[in-house]
């Protein structure tokens, strides 16, 4: 998580119905989502970007991430 220190979470939720961890977070911009989300893809990981909003000079936005074998599992 070094890599992202700009990208700070504000909550954690795993949801183990759907095996799935849900991540609310706040950045300067944009571009550190986009970052981490590839970083994420890049570890096998299934990756569903919420929507994100502009509050003043920073960034909120949600991910949704399941392991790519959980989700073939509930298929």
């Amino acid at each position: 998580m070094r890599k992202f220190q700009r990208l700070k979470p504000e909550s954690l939720k795993f949801d183990g119905k759907r095996q799935e961890l849900r991540l609310q977070a706040i950045a300067d911009d944009y571009q550190h989502f986009e970052r981490f989300k590839s970083a994420l893809v890049a570890e096998n990981l299934t990756v569903q970007q919420g929507a994100q909003n502009n509050q003043g000079d920073q960034v909120t936005g949600s991910f949704s991430i399941v392991s790519k074998t959980s989700s073939k599992e509930g298929s």
